[in-house]
């Protein structure tokens, strides 16, 4: 039983640690526009915008696809 729990402690630990997602902190690869108003949105703004009123000329969703990360 304690070999089970450690080795999911050691998957869990090892797959949120992973290096396979390389957007840093607080970036995200998702954008919507907005056609109507020509404004740019992401994630929570899109989704309080969204909530509140429809998008005059409907929604564009864009993704950025994989960062180049330069130091």
């Amino acid at each position: 039983m304690l070999r089970l729990l450690i080795l999911i402690i050691v998957l869990v630990t090892s797959v949120s640690c992973s290096s396979e997602i390389s957007w840093p902190p607080g970036m995200t690869p998702f954008f919507a526009e907005c056609e109507g108003e020509g404004k740019t949105y992401v994630d929570k703004e899109y989704a309080r915008r969204h909530k509140a009123r429809p998008c005059p000329g409907g929604w564009k969703y864009y993704d950025r696809g994989e960062p180049v990360l330069f130091n």
